[in-house]
C-alpha cells in the first residue's frame, strides 16, 4: 500500500474517492447483463471494474476515505464469485475444442451452479445493502476536484514506486522462468497502467508513451498466462492432448517475444518524460 503524509493524502482525497466511485459505477452497470448469464462479457467487464476499484484503494491507501476502505473485502468477495464464473467459461471452451463431451457437460453443469450461486448473491440483503451503503458514502463524500498541482506533486511518488517494482521484477524473468513468476510480473504491470490511466488527467500526454508501452507488455503477459492455463487444463482433460504441445510452442514464442520487448525500453527515459 502507498505510504502518504497527511497533507498529501488530502489533498489527493476527492480525486481518489472519484477513482472509486467511477470504477463502481462501471461495474453497477453491467449488473443485469451478468445476472441473465447470456453473454459472458458482462462478467469481464465487472470483474475489470472492480479490480480497477480494488487496485485504487492499493495504490491511493490513506488518501481514500476511511469508510470507504472498510468495504475492500466485500468487493474481493464479489470478484472471487465471478471469477468462478469466468473460469468456468474458459474451461468449457477448452473441453469443446478438445472434444471431451463429458467433460464439456460437467463444466457446464458447474457453470450453472455457479451462476445460480452468483445470482443468489446479487439478491441478497447483504450485497444490496453494501452497494447502497459504499455508493451513498461515496456520494457523500464528494467534493470538487480543484489542486491538481498538489495532486501530481503527491502522486510523483506513487508512479515511481510502481515502475521500480515492474521493471526490477521484469529483470529477473527470462524465457524459461516459472509460469507464477510471469503472472506476478503481469498483476504488478496491471497495478502500474492502472495508476497511469487513473493519473492521465493529472499528468497529461506524458503518461501517453509509458500507457503504450505497457499496454504492449501486458498484452504479451496477459497471453502468456491464458496459454499456460489453456496447457494446464488440456493436460488435465488428457495427458497426450497434441493440442496442449501446440500451446506450450506458443506459449514459449510469446515469452521470447515480451523478453526482447521489455529489455529494448528505455526506462530512465520514460521516467524523465514524467518529470520523476
Amino acid at each position: 500500500m502507498t505510504i502518504l503524509n497527511k497533507s498529501s493524502a488530502k489533498a489527493l482525497r476527492p480525486y481518489a474517492d472519484h477513482i472509486v466511485r467511477e470504477n463502481l459505477k462501471l461495474a453497477l452497470k453491467c449488473e443485469e447483463g451478468v445476472c441473465d448469464g447470456q453473454e459472458p462479457e458482462f462478467i469481464h467487464r465487472m470483474r475489470v471494474a472492480i479490480r480497477r476499484a480494488l487496485t485504487a484503494f492499493r495504490v491511493f491507501g490513506k488518501a481514500i476515505s476511511p469508510d470507504a476502505r472498510a468495504y475492500q473485502p466485500f468487493l474481493k468477495h464479489l470478484i472471487k464469485a465471478l471469477g468462478q464464473v469466468r473460469d468456468l467459461d474458459i474451461q468449457i471452451g477448452l473441453a469443446k475444442e478438445a472434444g471431451c463431451a463429458d467433460k464439456f457437460h460437467l463444466l457446464k453443469r458447474q457453470r450453472h451452479h455457479a451462476q445460480m450461486n452468483l445470482v443468489h448473491h446479487f439478491e441478497s440483503i447483504e450485497y444490496k445493502n453494501s452497494i447502497a451503503d459504499l455508493t451513498n458514502l461515496l456520494a457523500r463524500h464528494y467534493a470538487p476536484i480543484e489542486d491538481f498541482i498538489a495532486i501530481k506533486d503527491a502522486c510523483k511518488n506513487i508512479i515511481k514506486k510502481h515502475v521500480v517494482k515492474f521493471r526490477k521484477f521484469g529483470h529477473t524473468l527470462d524465457e524459461t522462468s516459472d509460469p507464477q513468476d510471469f503472472h506476478r510480473l503481469r498483476i504488478l504491470g496491471k497495478r502500474l497502467r492502472y495508476t497511469l490511466e487513473f493519473l492521465r488527467p493529472v499528468f497529461g500526454n506524458k503518461t501517453k508513451d509509458l500507457i503504450k508501452k505497457m499496454s504492449h507488455l501486458q498484452k504479451d503477459l496477459g497471453q502468456i498466462h491464458d496459454l499456460y492455463i489453456a496447457r494446464k487444463q488440456l493436460l488435465k482433460i488428457n495427458e497426450y492432448n497434441s493440442n496442449a504441445s501446440t500451446i506450450g510452442k506458443s506459449e514459449l514464442k510469446r515469452r521470447r517475444h515480451f523478453i526482447e520487448a521489455f529489455k529494448q525500453i528505455d526506462w530512465r527515459e520514460l521516467m524523465k518524460s514524467l518529470e520523476i
